[in-house]
């Protein structure tokens, strides 16, 4: 009789439209990405708050923090490969708020604060 432990659990293919990526959970990566998650929340706030404010504010105005999101998230140039094929700034915030409630269920010892699964329940349910 043998033990089998798998060590790649820590790794999962992702695929966007015809891009396949994939993740590999690190202690570091989970700090950068916490970090990206934080700064993404305030942007998305920030917009919020504009949104309410004046109706011509633009959803685009998330693209740079999203671009740090996918970019840690699935690779250094993600962000441009999705955006090629999604030149949407609303359906990519879809793509990647799918994406982070499909990374909370595959590694889910990685909690993301009350706010940030706020936000991704709210989006996805929305695409739904």
């Amino acid at each position: 009789m043998a033990i089998k432990i798998d060590l790649n659990t820590n790794v999962v293919p992702v695929e966007i439209g015809t891009h396949k990526f994939i993740i590999s959970m690190t202690d570091e990566l989970e700090v950068i990405l916490q970090e990206k998650l934080d700064a993404f929340m305030v942007a998305e706030s920030e917009f919020q708050k504009k949104a309410s404010e004046e109706k011509s504010v633009e959803i685009a105005y998330l693209k740079p923090m999203m671009k740090e999101v996918l970019d840690t998230m699935l690779g250094e140039g993600a962000f441009e490969l999705i955006y090629q094929d999604v030149p949407n700034s609303r359906v990519l915030l879809n793509v990647m708020t799918s994406l982070l409630k499909e990374y909370t269920k595959v590694f889910r010892d990685i909690s993301l604060p009350p706010e940030v699964q706020r936000i991704i329940d709210k989006k996805v349910k929305e695409a739904t």
